[in-house]
């Protein structure tokens, strides 16, 4: 099932909700949403926002498989009990970037950080990220904060809080009948899902890869 399918599924069963002010028992629309940014930050094991310092692209023939340096801005989380603010840190592959730009970084810690892909963000995203309600706090009352993201201009955002919808047992859905933007459903059941945007923002996130390989910090 495409994206845009789903997508228009859970609109459309808010919009049956709105209509009822009643809850359905399962969705017959969605499939199962990919693991969302706030499950991620808190399945890691260390979590830091970095800045792209540097990129060394590699050269087979040498055998090198490329790397890049960030600089890590902000320690979110750590086990490992290593990383600081400042502290620069190598990962074996090369990643495109450009100074300044900036990325959350998600790992696995045993002996050592195993990171996974960057997911780029900017400070707006990265705050969404880490002041997200945990999975400890009920659903219907962790959906009141992602409810007022599901049209934001920030794909990234925008996507994460549909699919944390997607996820959502209908009955807590339908507790939020109330609050739910009225408006906006009705104008994304009369035309374009995703309005001037013209893509599906669910597209933006997705699960942590550790693929990135082991941190040599300098």
């Amino acid at each position: 099932m495409s994206g845009m399918l789903r997508s228009w599924g859970l609109v459309t069963a808010m919009a049956v909700l709105l209509a009822a002010g009643g809850a359905a028992r399962a969705c017959p629309f969605c499939e199962a949403p990919d693991v969302t940014l706030s499950q991620q930050l808190h399945l890691a094991d260390v979590a830091t926002l970095v800045q792209w310092v540097d990129g060394k692209a590699p050269n087979r023939d040498e055998g090198f498989a490329g790397s890049t340096t960030y600089e890590i801005i902000k320690v979110v989380h750590d086990s490992s009990g290593t990383l600081k603010a400042g502290e620069r840190f190598d990962i074996v592959r090369h990643r495109a970037g450009q100074p300044g730009e900036m990325f959350l970084m998600l790992g696995s810690y045993t002996t050592v950080i195993e990171w996974g892909s960057p997911i780029e963000v900017t400070e707006t995203s990265f705050n969404y990220i880490v002041q997200a309600p945990t999975r400890e706090v009920p659903t219907a009352e962790r959906l009141r904060y992602f409810i007022r993201f599901l049209e934001y201009s920030d794909n990234l955002i925008a996507g994460d809080a549909f699919a944390e919808f997607a996820g959502a047992d209908y009955k807590d859905v339908a507790s939020l009948v109330d609050v739910m933007p009225r408006e906006k459903l009705h104008k994304w059941l009369a035309g374009d899902i995703w309005g001037d945007r013209g893509d599906d923002p669910r597209q933006s996130s997705g699960p942590v890869r550790h693929d990135a390989g082991p941190v040599r910090q300098r």
